[in-house]
């Protein structure tokens, strides 16, 4: 495969914003085939997760992006602790136009 070795690699940040502190995981997970918008790709899978430390708010989302053109293909949300915002929705690529 062409896709460079990084399964199982983890980033975490620790900061704070707004009077709370903060951590921020991303995990590069594996790849994974699939057809979008009727086109077929080969698409790295991330989970980021991101917590309030003083433990009002944890959750994770699952994304899928095509790397070789940048394109965030599919979201999904997963609710894990404590208040969540209106801004969490899923997504999925509904169409694409590409040259």
């Amino acid at each position: 495969s062409s896709e460079p070795s990084v399964w199982g690699h983890t980033n975490r940040k620790r900061y704070k914003s707004h009077n709370n502190e903060y951590v921020n995981t991303w995990t590069m997970v594996g790849w994974e085939s699939g057809e979008v918008a009727g086109r077929n790709f080969n698409a790295a899978k991330l989970e980021y997760e991101e917590k309030i430390v003083s433990g009002s708010y944890h959750g994770r989302w699952t994304y899928w992006l095509e790397p070789k053109i940048g394109l965030w293909l599919a979201g999904v949300y997963t609710h894990i602790d404590g208040e969540v915002s209106n801004n969490t929705r899923d997504f999925r690529l509904q169409s694409i136009t590409l040259p």
